[in-house]
């Protein structure tokens, strides 16, 4: 597409060559782009089909000719162009993310675009800043609960009680027999899954090799969610909360 053929760009709405495209997210996340028939411009219309999550087919009218246009390439050339459709607050990657440093910015990031629940299932949780992202979040009305570890729950470092204590929904998750409660996972806004061998401590940030991965697999995601509601109605409120 040469740069001399683009007319125009205003309110998602490419002009090109007198036809006129508009650039539109699905309910379910994807990409649409429209063949607009306008009146003065002129042009055939274009009709987008009900795709696979990954791909749109388009049908030019009268011209016969069929493309496919990935989700990624649609967006990426929407964003040249200057044309960034209306997207939800959270963008959750479409196949698994991974890291494996700079993990507690990531999760910073993620949390901070939660705009309706957090349940946490964690091993051990002692980051200051993980915990005050945690009660921010329910501050401005998300819905956060957090299932832990017991005895680790216990420990001096832990940020558990002061959750608690500053309005979090937590749980001590009662282990079998000498076992422990060793899950670390997230599920943001019902939809993104956040788990690895993360655990959300200073050691993990700065000391350990660790990994976490980010997924949107509604699958996945309503798996992990059975999990939670299993440990959470079986874990117990803390006896002292600290004083936040």
């Amino acid at each position: 597409m040469a740069a001399s053929s683009i007319l125009w760009i205003v309110n998602h709405l490419l002009i090109v060559n007198h036809d006129a495209y508009r650039f539109r997210s699905q309910a379910d996340g994807r990409l649409c782009i429209e063949k607009m028939t306008v009146p003065g411009i002129g042009g055939d219309t274009l009709r987008t089909g009900r795709a696979p999550p990954t791909t749109h087919e388009a049908h030019f009218q009268g011209f016969g000719i069929r493309r496919a246009f990935r989700s990624r390439m649609a967006l990426g050339i929407a964003l040249v162009l200057g044309c960034v459709p209306a997207v939800s607050p959270r963008t959750a990657p479409a196949a698994p993310v991974v890291y494996f440093d700079g993990i507690r910015d990531q999760l910073l990031r993620q949390i901070d675009v939660t705009t309706t629940s957090i349940d946490l299932a964690i091993f051990d949780l002692t980051s200051p800043g993980l915990a005050a992202a945690l009660a921010s979040a329910r501050d401005r009305g998300v819905a956060v609960r957090v299932v832990a570890d017991a005895r680790q729950a216990r420990k001096k470092r832990s940020q558990v009680s002061a959750l608690a204590a500053a309005g979090v929904e937590v749980r001590l998750a009662p282990a079998k027999g000498r076992g422990i409660m060793h899950h670390k996972f997230a599920l943001l806004d019902r939809r993104l899954l956040v788990t690895g061998s993360y655990n959300w401590t200073e050691a993990a940030e700065h000391r350990n090799a660790e990994n976490t991965l980010l997924l949107d697999d509604a699958d996945l995601v309503a798996r992990y969610a059975k999990i939670f509601e299993s440990l959470f109605s079986a874990g117990r409120p803390p006896s002292n909360p600290a004083t936040p």
